[in-house]
């Protein structure tokens, strides 16, 4: 049986004491990628965690073939514009495997909650 690539949007303290000790603990999944715009985090978070790659542009993992879940980790006001960008892409068959998942109340309006 196959691992399950994991790939993290979002390298803050939520990713490094939940989200990467989960993904390593389970046997079936692996750290794929993850992601950070703010690079102090992103390599703080890779030496630890030691995923396969690293991203400062979310779209860019999403177009990682090792991606299969993704975890949007990201502040709440972000939750919207991320999870839209990660469905389209779905949509268009870019990344048919990939599942979404995202920590926390999915975002702070009601109609982003809705449409997502």
């Amino acid at each position: 049986m196959s691992k399950i690539g994991v790939g993290i949007i979002g390298a803050g303290s939520i990713a490094d004491i939940g989200h990467c000790p989960s993904i390593e603990a389970l046997p079936n999944a692996y750290l794929a990628a993850l992601c950070d715009t703010n690079t102090e985090f992103l390599d703080k978070m890779s030496r630890k965690w030691n995923p396969k790659k690293t991203y400062v542009d979310y779209h860019d993992m999403l177009e990682d073939k090792n991606v299969q879940v993704v975890i949007v980790g990201t502040p709440n006001r972000l939750h919207a514009p991320v999870s839209y960008t990660h469905l389209r892409a779905h949509e268009t068959g870019r990344n048919l495997v990939c599942r979404l998942l995202l920590e926390k109340k999915k975002t702070k309006k009601e109609k982003d909650d809705t449409a997502m």
